[in-house]
């Protein structure tokens, strides 16, 4: 299905927009990727800052779900800090959820691995140690080796695309000083 929007890749935070295209093309997503990136909270090198002694150490987290068929930004969400990624996706989901079918599919990379996946979502698991050793974590490697083969897991590069447009087009540096505008 074919959206004719002059624009490739839209950036909405309200959802009253998101509704508001999604009505207009007449389509609710089948298929959601989710994908997290970091953003600097300084503006120096990393150069610079290796040679001055003070190491890159914290970074704005910034998680999007975005719809596959539509390439629009379903969710978003910002964080502060070091954490695995799938504490962000209780939120995302919250978010994209007016915007999906009821049984949709959720692409994701390992990152989002936690006790937060569904039936349907397709995240491989974590290996610890090169190896995977719990029952359920194996068949879950089986069910996403099929996807994997299909190419539907492939998809989750629009995600990637997003992560490109927003830093070319704003760049990768949080210019705020103060924490409490960071978000």
């Amino acid at each position: 299905m074919q959206i004719n929007i002059s624009i490739s890749v839209l950036f909405f935070s309200n959802n009253y927009f998101k509704r508001l295209l999604l009505q207009k093309a007449a389509m609710k997503e089948t298929v959601v990727g989710v994908d997290s990136t970091g953003f600097r909270t300084d503006q120096a090198s990393a150069y610079y800052s290796f040679r001055n002694g003070r190491p890159k150490k914290d970074w704005i987290k910034g998680a999007y779900a975005v719809g596959v068929a539509s390439q629009l930004i379903l969710g978003t969400c910002a964080s502060y800090g070091r954490y695995q990624d799938s504490v962000l996706l209780k939120s995302l989901r919250r978010q994209f959820r007016s915007c999906t079918i009821r049984n949709h599919v959720l692409l994701a990379d390992a990152g989002f691995d936690g006790r937060q996946i569904k039936l349907g979502d397709i995240i491989p698991p974590v290996r610890r140690h090169g190896a995977l050793r719990a029952p359920e974590r194996i068949a879950r490697a089986e069910l996403v080796a099929q996807p994997r083969l299909d190419g539907l897991y492939g998809q989750r590069w629009k995600c990637e695309t997003v992560h490109s447009v927003i830093k070319r087009k704003f760049g990768d540096t949080v210019r705020s000083r103060t924490t409490r505008l960071h978000f």
